[in-house]
């Protein structure tokens, strides 16, 4: 019992670790309300549009999220690092106008990327995806590619003042809900069979207005310390984040690029089956994500204080945050992955299978620690980018061999066997670099 007190004594004096604790928790419950929004979306669309419906509303996300990768130029990583940094270092000017710059190129390179869109939405969906049908959903997707670039710089900044509810909510949590009440509003009220894509276009518009006017809201009331002078010129932002873009490039890629061959090799309604699978699957990785979104900013705050033990301390700490909130969590979906799947529809059931196969994948990745963001919030960014493209070119390969074969099931396998070599070559990296595990098995690797 003196032990007991003796360990929690000195957990509340831990300030990293009330820090962590705090920064997982607020995200996690705006992560929490942005999953429980897309899967009642995505559940409204399967029962009251049919799995194709759903079938083409995913394949449009995963067209958007592909688009926006190049606009948004990996800021959703790199303003993290920077504006920690500027926070540290700098002044409320320097701080604005790393945010004007990135803004301004990001809205540049968004409009241009909707342009290309809108007008190649024919060819994508008759020579790529071949069905006529994804043309208008595509089109209407163009116009979301500039709110949700510009919610990219507002999400990060809320991250790297280490507001996580915030950074959370702007990223994707706040379009789920406004979007839900389109569709609710649409489909009972307006009594129409309208284009789903264009509500959800709506449904970034008015997300973005909002996040603009709560970061400016937030700016005022940063407290700056006068007299510093710290900035960025446009070369070093670009330098930092133009392997972040890659990296998360091929991430997304290694992420969606099952979802476009299934849709290529097999149908919409096998796109439909895979997409309420993984999205499932994704509960498993709540504590990562939650855990991350404080984590990432601590990194960069250790880093720019030249300071490697704390960088350790927090690496440890919240792996194992991670590991004890994602094991009950596997365990229930593999157990109940049946009748939740059936919620989704009868037909859903049949990728039991492929959830479990993603859910093992994922399990990997919450045991192995935040090695993505601590790689670099470190000024390892290039590293990473190169395991990551290595990683995509794993699945891709096993996805092109297993899909036509085995369908749903052979994209699960591909992107398990991806993700475990994605995690355990970064492990051994940071080993050897930085001189410490971040794995976490309890009784095996502390």
């Amino acid at each position: 019992m003196y032990k007991l007190k003796k360990k929690i004594s000195h957990l509340k004096n831990d300030f990293d670790f009330i820090e962590l604790i705090k920064g997982s928790l607020t995200s996690f419950l705006g992560k929490i309300l942005g999953m429980t929004f897309g899967y009642i979306a995505g559940i409204f669309i399967a029962n009251k549009y049919g799995a194709e419906e759903l079938g083409i509303y995913s394949l449009c996300l995963t067209v958007l999220s592909l688009v926006v990768l190049i606009p948004k130029f990996g800021f959703d990583n790199s303003l993290i690092k920077i504006l920690n940094e500027v926070l540290i270092k700098g002044n409320k000017t320097n701080f604005i106008s790393v945010l004007k710059r990135t803004s301004v190129f990001s809205l540049g390179l968004a409009i241009l990327a909707s342009i290309i869109l809108y007008f190649s939405s024919g060819y994508i969906s008759t020579h790529i995806f071949k069905n006529v049908n994804l043309t208008n959903p595509l089109i209407a997707t163009s116009f979301a590619i500039v709110p949700t670039t510009l919610l990219v710089i507002a999400s990060g900044t809320y991250q790297a003042l280490k507001k996580t509810f915030q950074h959370m909510l702007f990223k994707t949590a706040l379009i789920n809900v406004v979007f839900v009440g389109f569709l609710v509003l649409n489909y009972f009220l307006l009594d129409s069979y309208g284009e789903i894509m264009m509500l959800y276009c709506g449904a970034s518009y008015i997300t973005l207005i909002i996040a603009v006017f709560f970061v400016f809201t937030s700016l005022k009331k940063i407290p700056f310390k006068k007299g510093r002078l710290f900035n960025y010129k446009n070369w070093d932002i670009f330098n930092i984040s133009y392997p972040m873009l890659f990296s998360n490039s091929f991430a997304l890629l290694l992420g969606w690029v099952n979802v476009l061959l299934l849709g290529y090799f097999i149908s919409e309604f096998g796109v439909g089956i895979y997409d309420s699978a993984e999205k499932l699957a994704a509960l498993s990785n709540l504590a990562l994500i939650a855990v991350n979104s404080i984590a990432a900013p601590k990194f960069a705050e250790a880093h720019s204080k030249d300071n490697i033990h704390e960088l350790k301390a927090v690496m440890q700490k919240s792996t194992k945050m991670i590991f004890f909130i994602t094991a009950p969590l596997l365990l229930i979906l593999i157990v109940f992955g049946k009748p939740v799947l059936g919620l989704y529809g009868s037909e859903f059931i049949v990728g039991y299978w492929c959830l479990v196969f993603l859910c093992l994948g994922r399990f990997i990745s919450s045991i192995s620690g935040s090695v993505g963001y601590l790689l670099q919030m470190t000024g390892q960014q290039k590293t990473f980018q190169n395991v990551v493209f290595l990683a995509f070119i794993i699945n891709l390969i096993l996805s092109l061999i297993l899909i036509p074969r085995f369908g749903i099931l052979g994209a699960a396998v591909s992107k398990c066997i991806a993700i475990v070599f994605w995690n355990v070559t970064l492990v051994i990296i940071i080993k050897k670099r930085l001189g410490f595990w971040t794995f976490y098995i309890p009784f095996i690797v502390k």
